[in-house]
């Protein structure tokens, strides 16, 4: 009887706080789907993949799949300004400003990316991908068709993929996961039947497949939530306001240039590997990264939803809902280091069960690419809430200069260190500075957030 009636008062204690239970909600919805998304995307998909495509063909695809990953970023931070913009609207209860946000920037995104594919489509077929993905074993005919694909595709799914961040900020971030999983059991029904299919040739329909399932069901998924749920902010062709892009782009700006300078941090290491070493070191460094990126994924499943959990506690004044939260994470990110450490002595033998074959990676390779991974957890747990209220001139500061010493310091590193370990170190050494900064930035933002409400709580009385 005693302990129904304490779980009970701690099942009130915890969702009377609406915040966070909006977060346990994603969190645990969330970690299914993200936990099952894992097992097809990484521990089944790669496995069935290199049965497909030889190390060589998938290491390509890898790096033209990174390369088109790169136009993304040209949405000019409107994006993140998105996420930020509709969160306090919606805290607001002005549904109203929060339909012309959406029909706002889903119409600066058309432009901006029909534009891109309209430019690409005249320069690609002139660009020499052989020489860029430093290979003669595709006919340029087919790498054209690759190219093509993977590229527009990338292109029209980052407009589609709009409505997860429409839902992020609505605090549905769980079904932003399902549909992520439901990509997941596509891709892996796809490959599975083209590695029984009597083609010859099964490079491209697999890069067909993996272009175009994320944006299928992205395109679905608007397609069924602006007419049901979110029907009174759903975007209009006839709302545009010029006012409000000014307003956002202030903020916006600066999350474009750091989307940039991350994107030569972390989108060059591909085309860096495949120039210093080979195509086949790519699906190495890959194979690698994805099996220590189980820790990160997890770890995001619950940082995800906080980003707009954050602009809404800034929002509304709740200082210590934000303190408590990051300690909890930073008990969590000890309880990471544990995992990811364990996962570095078992990956030699994790990755034989799991590929099937001789696959030995350095130990020092997979424990510096570990330190790497637990860098990037460390520097979102303080990133995200200040991104979610625009301090960002510090983190952009220390992106430009982690961005311009990065491939610098890996061509110098490969002098010395002749293997993919080279590139992981130059990552590292990169964000070590931002990685501070952003540290110190967070407790200064606390400490005088805090006076505020204290002062503000002592005038009301």
């Amino acid at each position: 009887m005693k302990l129904r009636v304490f779980l009970h008062n701690k099942y009130e204690s915890v969702f009377s706080d609406s915040r966070t239970g909006s977060i346990i909600k994603n969190i645990s919805v969330g970690f299914v789907a993200k936990s099952l998304s894992i097992l097809l995307s990484i521990f089944f998909q790669i496995p069935i993949t290199l049965s497909v495509l030889s190390k060589t063909e998938y290491g390509i695809w890898l790096t033209l799949f990174s390369i088109s990953s790169w136009l993304v970023y040209f949405d000019f931070g409107l994006g993140h300004g998105l996420r930020n913009k509709l969160t306090e609207a919606l805290a607001e209860g002005d549904l109203k400003k929060g339909k012309l946000i959406v029909s706002t920037t889903y119409r600066s995104f058309f432009i901006i990316f029909f534009s891109i594919i309209i430019l690409f489509s005249l320069v690609a077929y002139w660009l020499p991908w052989g020489k860029i993905l430093n290979t003669s074993l595709i006919p340029q005919n087919d790498m054209l068709i690759l190219v093509y694909f993977s590229f527009i595709c990338s292109l029209l799914n980052f407009i589609a993929n709009l409505i997860n961040t429409v839902l992020a900020a609505n605090h549905l971030s769980r079904i932003s996961d399902f549909l992520l999983l439901t990509t997941q059991i596509v891709i892996l029904l796809a490959i599975i039947f083209i590695k029984y299919s009597p083609l010859d040739n099964k490079l491209i329909p697999f890069g067909i497949v993996l272009s175009l399932a994320p944006l299928i069901i992205n395109v679905i998924a608007s397609v069924y939530f602006f007419q049901k749920k979110f029907k009174k902010i759903s975007p209009s062709i006839n709302l545009f306001d010029k006012a409000y892009l000014r307003d956002v782009f202030s903020v916006s700006i600066k999350f474009f240039v750091i989307q940039m300078t991350m994107l030569i941090i972390f989108g060059t290491d591909n085309i860096l590997i495949t120039q210093l070493y080979s195509s086949a070191e790519v699906t190495t460094y890959n194979i690698v990264y994805r099996y220590l990126s189980v820790i990160p994924i997890a770890f995001g499943i619950i940082t995800v939803p906080l980003w707009t959990m954050y602009t809404d506690a800034f929002k509304k004044k709740d200082i210590l809902w934000v303190d408590k939260t990051i300690k909890r994470l930073l008990k969590l990110f000890i309880l990471a280091s544990i995992f990811i450490l364990t996962m570095v002595f078992l990956c030699n033998w994790v990755l034989k069960i799991w590929l099937n074959s001789a696959f030995a990676p350095s130990i020092i390779f997979v424990f510096f690419l570990a330190i790497y991974n637990l860098q990037l957890i460390w520097n979102n747990i303080f990133i995200i809430p200040l991104n979610a209220i625009g301090k960002l001139n510090l983190q952009m500061g220390f992106a430009i200069f982690a961005a311009i010493i990065n491939i610098p310091l890996a061509l110098f590193l490969s002098n010395y260190i002749e293997s993919i370990l080279s590139v992981v170190i130059a990552n590292i050494l990169s964000l070590l500075f931002s990685s501070i900064a952003v540290t110190c930035q967070y407790y200064l933002v606390l400490s005088k957030a805090k006076n505020e409400h204290k002062n503000h709580f002592n005038m009301s009385i």
